[in-house]
């Protein structure tokens, strides 16, 4: 038996149809198509629930052809250990000792297991993975989310994953305590859905754009509120980046990602338009230049200039034309 979970037994059995009940109602509905031989059979399974997610590692000690059917209303991703197993997919045979593979409701799978060739897995549901979808591009996508039902796990993102899951079933395997830490526990379950979320699937493209916005508008946003309450006062970029809580470089990425405008040229144009407001609707005592100051201009012959160009006239003539 692998090393792999080794101290998180789900179920280890000779009994077929204790074998077949138990992974119908753990993983997918299934029968046994063939058993080499039916007095060496045996069927081991370790691993860990992760919320949503059941990660694990499962093998049989003897030739086994399982009928899986169809999947439903889940996602299995399947990556080989030790001696190849060959799942087919709607029909298409994918040797696991270079590959993976996902299982997406309504594709039939056929797995032929060779003695002691075990798969890692990961199992989540459909809704999960559009949740977290959802809340990585911040808005509903514009087509039903369907991946790719075979990944490389030599390079990219497949071996990544691959390397995730394998670490994580090693370290649980020697410290089941660690997932006694609720931190812990939905960090690694974060870790492992995001890296299944970068499997090739039909909206890679619409993920990866997804990310760039989502991230941008949020930091935009807490931008924009501190200048907008804070307008009157000298205001530096070194004030909004300790604010939004990121690098200078961050946040005019994320003003050139969503807007056609910079953090100081939004102030600036804030300012203008509490100016001329105030310019419009004066007090008997106010002039061009209490204002100006009062709506955080400090050199006004520079705010008389970029006013005129705002507006086509000077703030003394908007003043004079509000008081008469």
């Amino acid at each position: 038996m692998s090393e792999l979970f080794k101290k998180s037994p789900i179920i280890s059995t000779d009994d077929i149809d204790e074998a077949r009940s138990f992974i119908s109602s753990e993983l997918t509905e299934m029968r046994f198509k063939e058993i080499e031989n039916a007095s060496s059979f045996a069927f081991h399974m370790n691993g860990v629930q992760l919320d949503q997610t059941l990660v694990g590692y499962e093998v049989f000690d003897t030739t086994t052809v399982v009928d899986a059917g169809e999947v439903e209303e889940a996602l299995v991703a399947i990556i080989g250990v030790g001696p190849a197993t060959i799942i087919e997919i709607d029909g298409d045979p994918i040797d696991c000792s270079k590959n993976g593979v996902i299982v997406s409701p309504k594709r039939k799978m056929v797995l032929h297991r060779p003695p002691n060739g075990g798969t890692l897995f990961i199992r989540t549901t459909t809704k999960t993975v559009e949740k977290l979808l959802h809340q990585m591009i911040s808005r509903k996508p514009t087509k039903k989310m369907a991946f790719d039902y075979c990944f490389s796990v030599e390079n990219g993102v497949g071996l990544q994953l691959s390397r995730i899951v394998k670490h994580l079933a090693t370290d649980i395997g020697q410290n089941t305590e660690a997932l006694g830490n609720p931190f812990l526990k939905k960090g690694y379950e974060s870790l492992i859905l995001n890296s299944f979320l970068s499997l090739p699937n039909n909206l890679s493209e619409e993920l990866i754009k997804g990310q760039n916005y989502s991230v941008a508008p949020r930091i935009v946003r807490h931008a924009e509120e501190f200048l907008s309450a804070n307008a009157v006062l000298p205001i530096t970029i070194a004030d909004v980046v300790k604010h939004c809580e990121c690098s200078r470089r961050t946040l005019y990425n994320a003003f050139r990602c969503s807007l056609a405008y910079t953090p100081m040229e939004f102030l600036h144009e804030t300012r203008l338009c509490a100016a001329r407001k105030k310019l419009l609707s004066p007090s008997w005592i106010d002039t061009a230049s209490s204002i100006a100051l009062k709506c955080g201009f400090t050199h006004l012959s520079r705010f008389a200039e970029a006013y005129g160009k705002r507006f086509g006239e000077l703030p003394s003539e908007t003043l004079r034309k509000a008081k008469a």
